[in-house]
Protein backbone atom coordinates (compact mmCIF):
# COMPACT_ATOMS: atom_id res chain seq x y z
CA UNK A 1 0.00 0.00 0.00
CA UNK A 2 1.27 3.48 -0.62
CA UNK A 3 1.94 5.42 2.17
CA UNK A 4 0.99 9.23 2.22
CA UNK A 5 1.52 12.25 4.44
CA UNK A 6 -1.46 13.90 6.57
CA UNK A 7 -1.80 16.25 9.14
CA UNK A 8 -2.42 14.52 12.42
CA UNK A 9 -4.99 16.87 13.18
CA UNK A 10 -6.95 15.29 10.40
CA UNK A 11 -6.74 11.93 11.73
CA UNK A 12 -9.90 10.79 13.85
CA UNK A 13 -9.55 8.86 16.90
CA UNK A 14 -12.67 5.58 16.84
CA UNK A 15 -12.42 5.32 20.79
CA UNK A 16 -15.84 2.96 20.60
CA UNK A 17 -13.63 0.70 18.12
CA UNK A 18 -10.63 0.50 20.11
CA UNK A 19 -9.74 -2.79 20.90
CA UNK A 20 -7.67 -1.93 23.86
CA UNK A 21 -8.90 -1.50 27.38
CA UNK A 22 -6.86 1.41 27.67
CA UNK A 23 -3.80 3.64 26.20
CA UNK A 24 -0.07 2.49 27.40
CA UNK A 25 1.62 5.83 28.20
CA UNK A 26 4.81 4.15 29.54
CA UNK A 27 4.82 2.31 25.88
CA UNK A 28 4.24 5.79 24.57
CA UNK A 29 7.17 7.42 26.25
CA UNK A 30 9.22 4.70 24.61
CA UNK A 31 7.58 5.42 21.19
CA UNK A 32 8.72 9.49 22.09
CA UNK A 33 12.65 8.14 23.08
CA UNK A 34 12.56 6.48 19.97
CA UNK A 35 11.51 9.37 18.13
CA UNK A 36 13.95 11.43 19.69
CA UNK A 37 16.36 8.85 18.46
CA UNK A 38 15.95 9.11 14.98
CA UNK A 39 13.81 5.70 14.45
CA UNK A 40 11.26 5.68 12.15
CA UNK A 41 8.26 4.39 12.92
CA UNK A 42 5.79 2.09 10.43
CA UNK A 43 2.96 4.53 9.01
CA UNK A 44 -0.18 4.26 10.70
CA UNK A 45 -3.13 2.88 9.38
CA UNK A 46 -6.32 4.44 8.55
CA UNK A 47 -9.84 4.03 6.30
CA UNK A 48 -10.70 6.23 3.78
CA UNK A 49 -12.20 8.64 5.85
CA UNK A 50 -8.95 9.03 8.25
CA UNK A 51 -9.72 6.92 11.19
CA UNK A 52 -7.42 5.43 12.81
CA UNK A 53 -7.26 1.59 12.35
CA UNK A 54 -3.52 0.55 13.95
CA UNK A 55 -0.83 3.04 15.64
CA UNK A 56 -3.12 4.50 18.34
CA UNK A 57 0.45 4.42 20.37
CA UNK A 58 2.52 6.10 17.97
CA UNK A 59 -0.10 8.58 17.39
CA UNK A 60 0.20 9.54 21.21
CA UNK A 61 3.99 9.99 20.77
CA UNK A 62 3.84 12.10 17.96
CA UNK A 63 1.16 14.13 19.42
CA UNK A 64 3.01 14.81 22.79
CA UNK A 65 6.26 15.58 20.44
CA UNK A 66 4.39 18.22 18.54
CA UNK A 67 4.64 16.43 15.43
CA UNK A 68 2.51 17.57 12.59
CA UNK A 69 2.44 15.59 9.47
CA UNK A 70 2.94 11.77 9.62
CA UNK A 71 2.79 8.91 6.89
CA UNK A 72 -0.11 7.08 6.49
CA UNK A 73 -1.69 4.15 4.98
CA UNK A 74 -4.93 4.09 3.95
CA UNK A 75 -6.98 0.62 4.14
CA UNK A 76 -10.88 1.58 3.20
CA UNK A 77 -13.54 -0.33 4.80
CA UNK A 78 -16.93 -1.13 4.04
CA UNK A 79 -18.39 -1.43 7.90
CA UNK A 80 -17.92 -0.70 11.38
CA UNK A 81 -17.38 -4.51 12.08
CA UNK A 82 -14.84 -4.73 9.38
CA UNK A 83 -12.74 -1.61 10.65
CA UNK A 84 -12.95 -3.32 14.16
CA UNK A 85 -11.36 -6.79 12.50
CA UNK A 86 -8.74 -4.90 10.75
CA UNK A 87 -7.93 -2.96 14.03
CA UNK A 88 -7.81 -6.81 16.18
CA UNK A 89 -5.75 -8.17 12.83
CA UNK A 90 -3.47 -5.18 13.21
CA UNK A 91 -2.62 -5.55 17.03
CA UNK A 92 -2.57 -9.35 17.34
CA UNK A 93 0.37 -9.51 15.33
CA UNK A 94 2.37 -7.08 16.46
CA UNK A 95 3.06 -4.33 18.93
CA UNK A 96 2.13 -4.39 22.70
CA UNK A 97 0.32 -7.85 23.53
CA UNK A 98 -3.42 -7.88 24.16
CA UNK A 99 -4.12 -8.08 27.84
CA UNK A 100 -6.64 -10.81 28.98
CA UNK A 101 -9.43 -8.09 29.58
CA UNK A 102 -8.88 -7.03 26.06
CA UNK A 103 -9.37 -10.66 24.85
CA UNK A 104 -12.21 -11.20 26.37
CA UNK A 105 -13.64 -7.91 25.52
CA UNK A 106 -12.56 -8.35 21.50
CA UNK A 107 -14.67 -11.66 21.42
CA UNK A 108 -17.55 -10.37 23.23
CA UNK A 109 -17.97 -7.26 20.74
CA UNK A 110 -17.14 -9.91 17.74
CA UNK A 111 -19.46 -11.81 18.53
CA UNK A 112 -22.60 -10.10 20.16
CA UNK A 113 -22.43 -6.81 18.02
CA UNK A 114 -20.99 -8.29 14.89
CA UNK A 115 -22.42 -11.62 15.01
CA UNK A 116 -18.91 -13.51 14.27
CA UNK A 117 -19.08 -16.84 14.83
CA UNK A 118 -17.14 -18.88 17.56
CA UNK A 119 -14.72 -20.26 15.08
CA UNK A 120 -13.64 -17.09 13.32
CA UNK A 121 -13.08 -15.27 16.58
CA UNK A 122 -10.43 -17.89 17.92
CA UNK A 123 -9.02 -18.19 14.45
CA UNK A 124 -8.42 -14.10 14.30
CA UNK A 125 -7.13 -14.13 18.29
CA UNK A 126 -4.63 -17.32 17.19
CA UNK A 127 -6.16 -19.70 19.66
CA UNK A 128 -8.38 -22.77 19.49
CA UNK A 129 -11.96 -22.78 19.36
CA UNK A 130 -12.36 -24.89 22.63
CA UNK A 131 -9.86 -22.51 24.51
CA UNK A 132 -12.03 -19.76 23.42
CA UNK A 133 -15.30 -21.36 25.03
CA UNK A 134 -13.48 -22.39 28.12
CA UNK A 135 -11.84 -18.29 27.87
CA UNK A 136 -15.65 -17.07 27.90
CA UNK A 137 -16.47 -19.37 30.79
CA UNK A 138 -14.82 -17.64 32.73
CA UNK A 139 -14.18 -14.32 32.19
CA UNK A 140 -17.79 -13.22 31.28
CA UNK A 141 -20.84 -12.50 33.70
CA UNK A 142 -24.07 -11.34 33.23
CA UNK A 143 -25.17 -8.15 34.20
CA UNK A 144 -28.66 -7.05 35.54
CA UNK A 145 -29.95 -6.00 32.37
CA UNK A 146 -28.76 -9.58 30.75
CA UNK A 147 -26.17 -8.28 28.90
CA UNK A 148 -22.67 -10.28 29.10
CA UNK A 149 -19.80 -8.45 30.79
CA UNK A 150 -15.69 -8.70 30.50
CA UNK A 151 -14.33 -9.80 34.08
CA UNK A 152 -11.20 -8.16 34.86
CA UNK A 153 -8.81 -11.02 37.39
CA UNK A 154 -10.25 -9.91 40.61
CA UNK A 155 -12.86 -10.71 39.58
CA UNK A 156 -13.26 -13.66 37.41
CA UNK A 157 -15.03 -16.10 40.52
CA UNK A 158 -18.21 -14.48 38.99
CA UNK A 159 -17.74 -15.94 35.67
CA UNK A 160 -20.79 -17.44 34.04
CA UNK A 161 -22.68 -15.74 36.81
CA UNK A 162 -25.19 -12.85 37.20
CA UNK A 163 -23.56 -9.70 38.84
CA UNK A 164 -24.89 -6.49 40.50
CA UNK A 165 -24.59 -3.36 38.60
CA UNK A 166 -22.55 -2.37 42.13
CA UNK A 167 -20.09 -5.12 41.07
CA UNK A 168 -20.16 -4.52 37.33
CA UNK A 169 -19.38 -0.78 37.71
CA UNK A 170 -16.27 -1.65 40.19
CA UNK A 171 -15.02 -4.36 37.83
CA UNK A 172 -15.16 -1.49 34.93
CA UNK A 173 -12.77 0.94 37.06
CA UNK A 174 -10.48 -2.12 38.51
CA UNK A 175 -7.18 -1.56 37.01
CA UNK A 176 -7.49 -5.57 36.20
CA UNK A 177 -3.98 -6.65 37.32
CA UNK A 178 -3.98 -7.88 41.03
CA UNK A 179 -1.75 -5.38 43.44
CA UNK A 180 0.98 -7.48 43.62
CA UNK A 181 1.39 -7.85 39.40
CA UNK A 182 0.61 -4.13 39.36
CA UNK A 183 3.34 -3.48 41.83
CA UNK A 184 5.71 -6.12 40.38
CA UNK A 185 5.39 -4.39 36.51
CA UNK A 186 5.55 -1.11 37.89
CA UNK A 187 9.20 -2.20 39.07
CA UNK A 188 9.90 -3.59 36.32
CA UNK A 189 8.76 -0.91 34.27
CA UNK A 190 11.04 1.66 36.62
CA UNK A 191 14.44 -0.57 35.92
CA UNK A 192 14.70 0.42 32.40
CA UNK A 193 17.16 3.79 32.32
CA UNK A 194 15.45 4.68 29.18
CA UNK A 195 12.32 5.16 30.81
CA UNK A 196 13.73 5.95 34.13
CA UNK A 197 15.20 9.06 32.19
CA UNK A 198 12.26 10.08 30.31
CA UNK A 199 10.34 9.97 33.94
CA UNK A 200 12.85 12.50 35.51
CA UNK A 201 12.83 14.57 32.33
CA UNK A 202 9.45 14.95 32.96
CA UNK A 203 8.89 15.50 36.13
CA UNK A 204 11.77 17.83 36.37
CA UNK A 205 9.11 19.72 33.86
CA UNK A 206 6.01 19.37 35.83
CA UNK A 207 6.31 21.06 39.75
CA UNK A 208 2.13 19.29 40.09
CA UNK A 209 3.44 15.96 38.72
CA UNK A 210 5.63 15.48 41.26
CA UNK A 211 3.73 17.10 44.06
CA UNK A 212 0.93 14.69 43.47
CA UNK A 213 3.54 11.25 43.38
CA UNK A 214 4.92 12.47 46.67
CA UNK A 215 1.66 12.49 48.09
CA UNK A 216 0.87 9.15 46.62
CA UNK A 217 3.91 8.09 47.97
CA UNK A 218 3.15 9.11 51.80
CA UNK A 219 0.36 7.48 51.03
CA UNK A 220 1.65 4.15 50.23
CA UNK A 221 3.79 4.11 52.91
CA UNK A 222 1.19 5.05 55.62
CA UNK A 223 -0.38 2.04 54.76
CA UNK A 224 2.32 -0.14 54.78
CA UNK A 225 3.15 0.89 58.26
CA UNK A 226 -0.47 0.54 58.94
CA UNK A 227 -0.11 -3.23 57.59
CA UNK A 228 3.44 -3.90 59.56
CA UNK A 229 1.47 -2.62 62.95
CA UNK A 230 -1.54 -5.13 61.37
CA UNK A 231 0.55 -7.88 61.35
CA UNK A 232 2.78 -7.25 64.29
CA UNK A 233 -0.68 -7.01 66.53
CA UNK A 234 -1.77 -9.87 64.89
CA UNK A 235 1.00 -12.10 65.78
CA UNK A 236 1.16 -10.52 69.36
CA UNK A 237 -2.49 -11.62 69.96
CA UNK A 238 -1.47 -15.11 68.13
CA UNK A 239 1.63 -15.65 70.44
CA UNK A 240 -1.05 -14.61 73.83
CA UNK A 241 -3.50 -17.39 72.73
CA UNK A 242 -0.57 -20.06 72.61
CA UNK A 243 0.55 -19.28 76.22
CA UNK A 244 -2.77 -18.88 77.56
CA UNK A 245 -3.93 -22.21 76.41
CA UNK A 246 -1.74 -24.78 78.41
CA UNK A 247 -2.12 -22.77 81.89
CA UNK A 248 -6.07 -23.75 80.98
CA UNK A 249 -5.21 -27.25 80.14
CA UNK A 250 -3.09 -27.28 83.69
CA UNK A 251 -5.71 -25.66 85.16
CA UNK A 252 -8.36 -28.25 83.76
CA UNK A 253 -6.26 -31.10 85.24
CA UNK A 254 -6.12 -30.09 88.64
CA UNK A 255 -9.66 -29.88 88.99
Amino acid sequence: MRVQVVALSDIQLVDELYPRQKVDYLYVVRLQDAIKAGVTLPPLRCDQHLRLIDGRHRYEAYRRLGVRKVGVVIDPVQSDAEFFQKAVEANVTHGRMFSPYDLTYIALRLHEDFHYDLPTIAQLLRMPTERLENWLLRRVAVSADLYKVPLKSPFLHYGGQPITPEVEQINQRSRGMRWLQALGELRRQLMDEALRQSVLAFLAEAPSARQELEAFAKTLLSLVHQAKRSQAKGKKSSRSKQTRQPSLARSGGRT
